[in-house]
């Protein structure tokens, strides 16, 4: 493949500075490879692009575009339709259903790479449906049901050319949500976080040992408010999570670490004011940290990666959500990791514990379908492509 060959990477979000480091991004430019992202959030999910609030990348090692309307998004996917790559950072879904379109109108070849994304708690393919709630109910939500569970099944648009996946747990879920079918190719790699781990550096906390807890933004995260229309209460849930870390730090004589969620940005909020806190920086607080907290975040493989202890703050704000509560079940059953739900569940339990049974199938299910080789992962992408 040349190496001047363009690929164009569409988010139907806002693009983060976080993303570089997260699907591994920086790597393409130091292959030779030419990088466009379109950001299509204000077209695709406006209500989205007014909730995020993380920093927006502005990385001058690629070419951002922010589409403002379908118009745009025609006009650029048509002019750069032949000798390019699209990727596609979003599945087949209801508010993405026109740039499917415009895939199929031009013939486009794209590619699927969101399943080298550990997927630690990921429905099956069978499980995989959007659920009618009548607390949310509204017709632009009937729509979305009505799409997903008939109109994308019976579909005529042009599949995709490949789908690429780094386990074995979630292949069917991810081969569902996209646009697949009997002509998309089944890649196998491992994950972007492995990745991302391979190639970071451990942190720096001079020497000091710490704690990392790996953030969810979940009172803010628009996931959240816009699209599940879950409400978390901030200064109940930052209260009741502080108190928890602080018991941590003082059981085991511990600093507490904050890595930030990409979408996060508390520079405006009184939360975490007592704690160090670091945006982009997951991996490399993970790799030197002595023990790792989150709720259920995918991050939380990387405890896994390493054979750290892994621990899930279960809160009591959080109990009255169901689906957080599956996600919970789902991590502890994968990978062993003990649910601590108050303060005297830390003082009585021993938070260092690993199941290395359960993480080393973890690991085959969710992380490494082959094993990195010194290469970089991009350039093996592209090699398969």
């Amino acid at each position: 493949m040349r190496r001047d060959k363009k690929i164009i990477f569409l988010f139907n979000c806002p693009f983060l500075e976080s993303y570089v480091n997260k699907y591994c991004l920086w790597e393409l430019p130091s292959l030779g490879y030419f990088v466009s992202i379109l950001d299509l959030s204000r077209v695709l999910e406006p209500e989205y692009n007014k909730s995020t609030s993380a920093e927006i990348s502005d990385d001058v090692r690629f070419e951002i575009f922010i589409m403002e309307s379908y118009h745009q998004i025609e006009e650029y996917i048509q002019k750069n339709k032949t000798d390019t790559i699209f990727f596609p950072m979003f599945d087949y879904i209801y508010s993405a259903r026109k740039v499917f379109s415009l895939f199929t109108k031009y013939n486009i070849n794209y590619i699927y790479v969101n399943g080298l994304l550990s997927p630690l708690f990921a429905p099956s393919g069978r499980e995989n449906k959007i659920r009618i709630n009548i607390k949310t109910l509204s017709i632009s939500h009937l729509r979305g049901v009505f799409f997903h569970r008939i109109v994308r099944k019976i579909s005529t648009h042009k599949q995709a050319k490949s789908i690429f996946f780094c386990g074995e747990k979630a292949e069917d879920f991810y081969f569902s949500e996209g646009a697949c079918g009997k002509d998309t190719k089944r890649k196998y790699l491992y994950s972007f976080d492995y990745e991302n781990l391979i190639q970071t550096n451990p942190y720096d906390n001079s020497g000091r040992n710490y704690c990392v807890f790996i953030d969810q933004y979940i009172p803010y995260h628009p996931d959240n408010i816009v699209h599940k229309k879950i409400i978390i209460n901030p200064d109940i849930y930052y209260g009741e999570l502080e108190s928890i870390l602080n018991v941590i730090g003082q059981k085991l004589n511990l600093d507490i670490i904050i890595a930030c969620h990409p979408q996060a940005n508390y520079d405006d909020k009184k939360y975490f004011q007592n704690y160090k806190i670091e945006y982009g920086q997951t991996a490399s607080l993970v790799k030197n940290a002595d023990i790792i907290c989150t709720h259920f975040s995918t991050a939380g493989i990387y405890a896994v990666m390493l054979k750290k202890p892994l621990i899930l703050l279960n809160l009591n704000i959080l109990h009255s959500v169901q689906l957080f509560q599956n996600a919970f079940r789902s991590i502890s059953d994968s990978t062993g990791a003990k649910i601590i739900e108050d303060i005297n569940q830390v003082s009585k339990s021993d938070l260092t514990c690993i199941d290395f049974e359960k993480y080393s199938k973890c690991m085959i299910e969710n992380i490494a379908r082959c094993c990195p080789d010194g290469r970089y992962l991009w350039e093996r992408v592209m090699e398969l492509i």
